[in-house]
């Protein structure tokens, strides 16, 4: 799990360290077989990343599961969507894809991406979105890629991705992205209050809360908490593929 808090030109990012450690929260009280064990880094450059990831699935095997989750920075341009680390320096989808490419078993990936209106067009943000898609869907990756992959990002077309306050202060442990505030939601957790809650995405009462069941959940809950806000503004949950039966969380 990694989130861009300070940027290394001074850019500060409210609430990253709080969603980061949600997703962390969130993973440990999965209630999946064997659970997950979670590494957080926090302000990671590009060679960070690449050891992170390293270290961390240097033992994965065919039957495990491996997620990355990331929020920080995100753009587009020369074809390409890329993601901003703490030194400034980028990683694009197709590189981030290539160095998830040799874990063995499932590979879940999550982006976060905070896409500042004041960074990019509203053009770039749909190509952002599909840019990141693509990587993990096509084009580079091997047929046996295709069919490893569960993506999910955090808006789509021509949106940004928002991080809000959930109690009215600019604090870092009132503010969280609304995509990980609504996806701890889905699994049973609430990021806030730091405690279990029912799966909220659970609507069959089976006890399991499918990859589908979490994404659908999330985009609804997304909407909500902006309409909430007050703020006129969408953002949109986006996933690959579509209606996947994958377990995510249990009770």
């Amino acid at each position: 799990l990694m989130g861009e808090q300070r940027y290394a030109d001074g850019r500060l990012r409210i609430g990253s360290v709080n969603t980061t450690q949600g997703v962390a929260d969130l993973l440990k009280n999965s209630g999946v077989s064997g659970g997950y064990n979670v590494t957080m880094k926090l302000d990671s450059t590009r060679k960070d990343l690449v050891a992170a990831i390293r270290n961390t699935f240097r033992d994965a095997e065919p039957t495990d599961v491996s997620l990355f989750y990331i929020n920080c920075h995100g753009g587009f341009d020369s074809g390409r969507a890329w993601l901003e680390l703490h030194d400034g320096s980028r990683v694009t989808a197709q590189q981030l894809e290539q160095m998830l490419r040799r874990i063995p078993g499932t590979v879940i990936v999550m982006i976060d991406c905070c896409q500042s209106g004041a960074f990019l067009s509203r053009t770039a943000h749909y190509d952002f979105n599909r840019g990141v898609l693509q990587a993990f869907t096509g084009g580079s990756a091997t047929s046996f890629a295709l069919s490893k992959y569960r993506v999910m990002t955090s808006s789509s077309s021509a949106q940004d991705s928002y991080r809000i306050s959930f109690s009215g202060a600019e604090s870092e442990a009132a503010m969280a992205t609304v995509f990980v505030r609504a996806l701890s939601e889905a699994g049973g957790w609430d990021l806030i209050k730091d405690r279990k809650t029912s799966l909220r995405a659970d609507l069959d009462k089976n006890r399991t809360v499918t990859f589908e069941e979490a994404y659908r959940y999330a985009r609804r809950r997304v909407r909500f908490y902006l309409n909430q806000s007050k703020v006129p503004v969408e953002q949109d949950v986006q996933v690959f593929p579509r209606g996947s039966m994958f377990t995510l969380f249990k009770r």
